[in-house]
């Protein structure tokens, strides 16, 4: 595929999404699934063994989690999505783009509240704001360092249907 000078263009087949809890990563994951298919890998499931039961307790060994990165990011497609850093080298080199997702504060205390109306354990969602909130103070700094190497790939957006329209921009078979 070309772009307007006629050059080659390649196709975005490898996208890493970083944001803070409730800043839309996952839903925005899955959308961009089904626009360039790909599949996802949640970091949160890679990070913690209870993920898919809602746990976040047991905490997977550095090594365990390397290896289960690695394991995607040696595909020719994938959307990895999470807002973590130290152990993820490999899925930022190897990203075609790394979205950095900016979403407003109150957006994103709302978009968490909404998820976890109804949980039986309040905690959860308490500690979910925590998080989103301290994610805004590391984020300059993580950008600065774990991403310094990569900085021509990440594109910083303010909402997730911004990085959507992004993508139904590229040119098609991205």
């Amino acid at each position: 595929m070309n772009n307007e000078r006629g050059t080659s263009v390649p196709p975005v087949r490898r996208v890493h999404i970083v944001g803070p809890a409730g800043s839309g990563k996952s839903r925005l994951a899955s959308r961009l699934s089904r626009l360039i298919h790909a599949p996802v890998h949640c970091l949160d499931k890679i990070a913690y063994a209870d993920a898919h039961l809602g746990g976040y307790r047991q905490i997977r060994s550095r090594e365990e989690r390397i290896a289960m990165v690695r394991s995607y990011y040696s595909g020719e497609s994938w959307i990895a999505e999470g807002a973590y850093f130290q152990w993820l080298g490999g899925s930022f080199k190897y990203a075609d783009i790394i979205i950095v997702l900016r979403v407003p504060a109150d957006i994103r205390e709302r978009n968490l509240g909404n998820r976890h109306a109804g949980n039986e354990d309040p905690e959860v969602l308490s500690r979910l704001c925590r998080a989103s909130h301290e994610f805004d103070a590391l984020l300059d700094s993580r950008v600065e360092t774990f991403l310094r190497p990569y900085q021509s790939k990440v594109k910083v957006f303010s909402s997730p249907r911004r990085v959507f329209k992004y993508f139904r921009r590229l040119p098609s078979g991205s």
